[in-house]
């Protein structure tokens, strides 16, 4: 008697299918195409960057067991506030991470480069798993090869987005939304329902929008609009079968989680001040937007080279003409189901099919449309549907790709296809497939360079991180800042993001607030996000001299005009130079020695609240200066626990509020070091004015966070997510053994055809 191979049991042949082409994508990522900030041809972005307000520590910032990080507070291990760059902002980050996803918690003993990559596999193998048991769900025929076609065909988007750009948080909403498209497609909804049997709501659906979820609405908000064109379709159909599928408790835990994900965000959002009135957010319309002008268009007869694009762009990008997006959909699909939906004769692939092209058709008109809803201003609505609009490609091309699938499953269509039919469906269902299998291929050769692995070889970023404070003059919790544009920190720290060394304690003025307006930073080119990323033109030395900048470095070749501005202003004897490897003269640092403190002669009733751009000296115009004694350290300076920083002042008698150098918020509680008084403190200019204790003339400032409302909604927001992911794998874990244990009395009683039934 042959033993059975344990392959031949379906489900577990999917759930190892997925495992294989999950780790086998992740290792190629990790190995091949790795992380590209080790590279020092290229831009100087990688996880470390990308995930800055995902609030877990970094590698350097490490010491034994225990995250070191200064400027980070947390609520409840929540990071609610960010002090290590800039002037201080409220996270998450309301673009690149607006909310915390469960992994949040393993901060505590992990650095992120390893969290995110991590669980960047995770969603991608449980996504992967997920998909193939909902294919499974349909039909068993032929079913390996299906299910090797759609996890490699869908690897294309993964590599772009965790090597090509180094997106790792929309490769999660990426798999998000595939998960969520699954759940849609599973075939519970669209066999005959019996409401009163528990048999008939699939755990699998169940987990499918509970992972989506979780996963689509923690990364970039403007995926929000994504998500409801991919989904409005599908929830309008299938709204009346919701709580027949999905069973009242699940349904109402799908509900609080999405709330819970969107709600405040949705607010945050709302409250912030944009600058569309003088530099409007473009956004980037989609190939198949026929009405944009056509100086535009991508190609010349764009309304029919559009579908061209998006049927062989994998061909096109081998030959350097596939346009500035990634706009694949494989459009020949669309082409052979449509072909296939006259010729089916079940009546629920039918109406499968129906359902997903009428999606498709959802998603097609809105990139054809949405182009001319945001140029033509419409009051609330262009600015409701103001995102990316060839971003809604992603979507067209997981439901398009997995309803290939299970039509191809589909054995009766075999039976009812004409010899001369099939001939012609099969040409073009071959070129369908070397497209898509071409897709992750050009992805990895095409669009990627070979560099180092920084994950597992950190040795390097370990030796950078020990050597470049120590190289440049910083010291432990105090700024520094670059006023060269980048060159010299790219030349000094050779690849090395000084963000880890801002993690690590060494503060820098430099920052990028995504998505959250800061009254006190300069505008950048794009209106969703406040810049500071100083340049030789902000090399204002009573700027700096207020913002208590201890280090202050400029390339030494190209900076002479900064390098006497600081001279004069701070003392020649100051100044140290850095050589390169060469022994060539590669930057100057000044350490100033004399810091001043600005204060306030008026009550804050009389505050200007305007905000003033931070290079600006007209900011300090009208403030009395006092100098700190000489040779003594900057006032500045991030504590090491406790409380968030300090700020050493002096002010003569006349003076009522003191001028810190932080960003104003109605958070930040400031005591007297000596005397442990809560005082007053109030907004001028966008900074933080902190009334003076009657009858002191210097002192110490010891400021802390006391959450408001909404870091309590943030923090609560987390926590819940994380309840709701552990209560679904009890759900689904209670689902599996109660199955199991019905398949078994029902075999052991009967030999019925409906015994052998399993909730996928």
């Amino acid at each position: 008697m042959n033993t059975p191979c344990l392959f031949e049991n379906k489900k577990f042949a999917a759930v190892a299918i997925g495992f294989l082409i999950g780790i086998s994508a992740f290792c190629i990522a990790l190995f091949v195409v790795a992380d590209k900030s080790t590279d020092t041809r290229g831009p100087h972005i990688g996880m470390a960057q990308t995930e800055q307000n995902l609030g877990v520590q970094y590698r350097s910032s490490w010491q034994g067991d225990k995250s070191r990080a200064l400027g980070v507070t947390r609520l409840f291990a929540i990071p609610i506030w960010d002090n290590g760059q800039g002037l201080g902002n409220r996270m998450p980050n309301l673009i690149t991470q607006p909310t915390q996803s469960p992994t949040i918690f393993f901060g505590a003993r992990y650095p992120v480069e390893y969290i995110v990559a991590i669980r960047n596999f995770i969603v991608m193998t449980a996504a992967l798993i997920v998909m193939n048991l909902t294919v499974l769900s349909w039909s068993g025929s032929n079913f390996r090869r299906r299910l090797l076609f759609l996890d490699i065909s869908l690897l294309g988007q993964y590599f772009l987005y965790a090597s090509v750009t180094n997106w790792y948080h929309q490769a999660d909403q990426f798999w998000g939304m595939c998960l969520i498209i699954s759940g849609f497609l599973h075939s519970s909804w669209y066999q005959p329902s019996n409401s009163n049997s528990k048999t008939s709501r699939p755990a699998i659906v169940f987990l499918a929008f509970v992972l989506g979820l979780s996963n689509l609405l923690t990364g970039h908000v403007l995926y929000f609009q994504i998500f409801f064109f991919a989904t409005a379709f599908f929830a309008i159909v299938h709204l009346s079968k919701m709580r027949s599928i999905l069973g009242l408790f699940p349904l109402l835990l799908l509900l609080t989680l999405a709330g819970v994900l969107v709600v405040p965000q949705m607010i945050e959002l709302a409250s912030q001040v944009w600058n569309t009135q003088t530099i409007p957010h473009t956004s980037q319309p989609s190939l198949f937007d026929f009405f944009q002008p056509r100086d535009r268009w991508v190609y010349r007869f764009q309304p029919i080279l559009a579908f061209i694009a998006a049927s062989f762009q994998p061909i096109l990008r081998l030959i350097n003409d596939a346009g500035p997006r990634t706009e694949f959909l494989n459009f020949l699909f669309i082409i052979y189901l449509v072909r296939k939906y006259t010729e089916i004769q079940s009546s629920s692939t039918k109406q499968m099919l129906r359902v997903s092209l009428g999606a498709f058709c959802l998603l097609l008109l809105g990139a054809a449309f949405l182009g001319t809803v945001q140029r033509s201003k419409l009051p609330l609505v262009s600015k409701l549907f103001d995102f990316h609009v060839w971003q809604l490609s992603q979507p067209m091309l997981i439901l398009i790709l997995f309803t290939a699938t299970i039509t191809l499953g589909n054995v009766e269509q075999a039976r009812k296809s004409v010899r001369r039919q099939e001939s012609v469906d099969n040409f073009v269902l071959v070129i369908a497939v070397v497209m898509a299998l071409l897709y992750p291929v050009v992805m990895i050769t095409k669009n990627t360079h070979i560099t180092s692995t920084r994950l597992l070889k950190n040795e390097l970023a370990e030796e950078n991180i020990a050597k470049s404070p120590e190289l440049l003059g910083f010291s432990k919790g105090l700024r520094h800042i670059f006023v060269d544009g980048g060159e010299t920190k790219a030349a000094t720290f050779k690849g090395f993001e000084d963000l880890e060394i801002q993690r690590a304690g060494y503060p820098s003025i430099a920052s990028i607030i995504y998505g959250r307006s800061s009254n006190t930073l300069k505008v950048t080119e794009q209106s969703f996000r406040s810049v500071i990323s100083p340049s030789t033109a902000d090399c204002q030395a009573e700027v700096l001299d207020f913002l208590a900048i201890s280090a202050i470095v400029s390339e030494y070749t190209k900076s002479s005009d900064c390098r006497t501005e600081l001279s004069t202003y701070f003392g020649s004897e100051t100044e140290r130079t850095i050589k390169s490897a060469a022994g060539d003269d590669l930057a100057f640092v000044n350490k100033p020695k004399v810091f001043s403190s600005w204060s306030i002669a008026d009550d804050a009733s009389s505050n200007p609240t305007e905000s003033c751009p931070l290079f600006e000296k007209d900011c300090l115009s009208g403030l009395i200066v006092a100098k700190l004694e000489v040779g003594s350290r900057a006032p500045f300076k991030l504590c090491e626990s406790e409380c968030l920083f300090t700020y050493e002042w002096v002010a003569p008698l006349t003076s009522k509020q003191v001028l810190v150098p932080e960003n104003y918020d109605k958070t930040i509680e400031v005591l007297d070091q000596v005397t442990g008084v809560k005082l007053r403190t109030a907004n001028y200019q966008g900074l933080l004015a902190v009334s003076i204790p009657s009858g002191a003339t210097s002192g110490v400032f010891e400021a802390t966070i006391r959450p408001d409302a909404m870091m309590w909604v943030r923090v609560s927001a987390t926590y819940i997510h994380t309840l709701i992911w552990i209560l679904t794998v009890i759900l689904i874990l209670i689902r599996g053994l109660r199955g199991r244990k019905r398949s078994a009395l029902a075999g052991t009683g009967s030999n019925d055809e409906s015994s052998s039934q399993i909730s996928h």
